[in-house]
């Protein structure tokens, strides 16, 4: 894959063409959330940008993206991110030590099965098998992979079908499990809460504040790691506690994605083919890592199975929180215990990434 063009502000094709790719992807996001696809506009806009960047870049260069963008946008998503921790989820953490300090088996054992696929089954380059096995954290992934030198077509479309298979398997199998359908409640949601002007305000500050102190003290991804861990630390001690507009969120995956996809070149047929393969194999592997952990912990945990189970799948925050609710759990334990996933994920990541880059 070649590298991007440099992008000009005052080149009216460049502007043009960003502003098509946008257009198309809020087409194709609108479209996705009506038929309840995970993710929606991270997906419309990376789809929808291959499907266009396919037909205009006959020559397989990548469109040229305003960087400073996408980038602000992956700050935007980090702040939101570490929002999520606050001083009731992190007072809920000392019950779940057992199935908390699972995850650090959970973990290398996950990686493992999934580098194994990728590399000698899908025949990924190390790189990208690495920060394409990741369990979890689809942008923090991608963003850091591409970063060290993976494949970020690649990378993206495998974290992509990760989570559509976890978002299909999980649901069918708590169907077969309990004998009814769960996980697509209408109407149901993660609600924080609503949200105002002086939520964005104050979502824009801990973003450019966090991109600032990334850069100045030379934090691996800063973009996405600045933020996030300032927000987290302000919404877990209990300084500030904001509510995320659904629009702001929308627009920030529409614009990662967009910008990810303005990276690709095309896969074809097989090599789309190839990659699901790949990463269905690793989801398996991976609930069943999952499912063998909640039966161990079961005895011993407050959590039921179904939570543990939950708890251990590699798909979205939001996804396996509706179907806790759909199940009658706590949306919050769930959520603890894949925000501290997403939060090894984002560590393990940039740290990987360091060692790549002295290498």
């Amino acid at each position: 894959m070649t590298k991007p063009n440099g992008f000009r502000w005052s080149r009216p094709a460049h502007l043009a063409g960003v502003c098509v790719f946008l257009f198309f992807g809020l087409l194709a996001g609108l479209i996705a959330q009506r038929i309840s696809l995970p993710l929606p506009f991270l997906f419309g806009g990376v789809i929808s940008t291959m499907l266009i960047a396919s037909v205009l870049q006959r020559s397989g260069k990548a469109w040229p993206f305003p960087e400073i963008l996408r980038r602000s946008c992956v700050g935007v998503i980090g702040t939101l991110i570490g929002s999520a921790f606050s001083p009731a989820l992190l007072g809920l953490l000392p019950g779940l030590t057992l199935s908390l300090l699972a995850l650090l088996v959970y973990m290398p054992i996950a990686l493992w099965m999934g580098f194994v696929i990728c590399r000698f089954v899908g025949g990924y380059d190390a790189t990208t098998a690495f920060y394409a096995s990741m369990p979890g954290g689809l942008i923090d992934a991608v963003e850091i992979g591409s970063q060290s030198g993976g494949d970020t077509q690649t990378l993206a479309l495998s974290h992509l079908f990760r989570i559509l298979n976890v978002v299909m398997l999980v649901p069918l199998l708590f169907w077969v499990w309990s004998g009814g359908p769960v996980g697509s409640s209408a109407g149901q949601t993660l609600d924080q809460g609503p949200s105002g002007v002086l939520d964005v305000f104050w979502i824009a500050v801990i973003t450019a504040v966090g991109l600032w102190i990334g850069i100045k003290i030379h934090l691996p991804a800063h973009h996405l790691m600045g933020p996030l861990i300032i927000s987290a630390v302000a919404h877990g001690v209990g300084i500030l506690s904001v509510a995320s507009p659904d629009v702001l969120l929308f627009a920030a995956q529409l614009v990662v994605g967009v910008g990810l996809a303005c990276q690709f070149t095309g896969k074809t047929g097989p090599g789309l083919l190839k990659i699901w393969f790949c990463m269905a194999l690793t989801v398996f592997g991976v609930l069943l890592l999952g499912a063998g952990l909640a039966l161990l912990l079961d005895p011993v945990s407050p959590l039921s199975i179904e939570a543990l189970f939950l708890s251990f799948a590699p798909g979205g925050v939001t996804e396996m929180g509706l179907i806790a609710l759909s199940l009658s759990i706590s949306p919050v334990l769930v959520v603890a215990h894949h925000m501290c996933r997403i939060f090894l994920v984002v560590i393990i990541a940039a740290l990987a990434s360091k060692r790549l880059s002295a290498k």
